[in-house]
């Protein structure tokens, strides 16, 4: 009883997480609660594949960032500056491209 519980509450926070998620962090922290819950692996695939979606447009952004800057067009990375920040970029590279500018 108590297991199907907390296989339940796992079930309704993988389905939040993968509903509000952009970064990631959520789905990932989902993912291991559900994952110590005991939810099944076929239950928790959409939310790594969403994860794994995620990763992908983050380092995406990530390279574009990167080729940006050592193309030294201002608006090639202000628009990368803005892909970055909205697909999870840590700061730090983001402070690092802005500094280029």
């Amino acid at each position: 009883e108590v297991k199907e519980q907390k296989r339940e509450a796992a079930r309704k926070e993988l389905d939040q997480a993968m509903r509000r998620s952009q970064s990631g962090h959520a789905l990932e922290r989902a993912l291991q609660v559900a994952a110590d819950a005991g939810l099944p692996v076929d239950e928790q695939e959409p939310a790594r594949r969403a994860l794994a979606m995620i990763a992908a447009r983050s380092e995406s952004a990530r390279s574009e960032l990167r080729a940006s800057v050592r193309a030294n067009s201002p608006r090639r990375i202000r628009e990368a500056l803005q892909q970055a920040a909205k697909h999870g970029v840590n700061k730090e590279e983001i402070a690092a491209a802005t500094e280029t500018l």
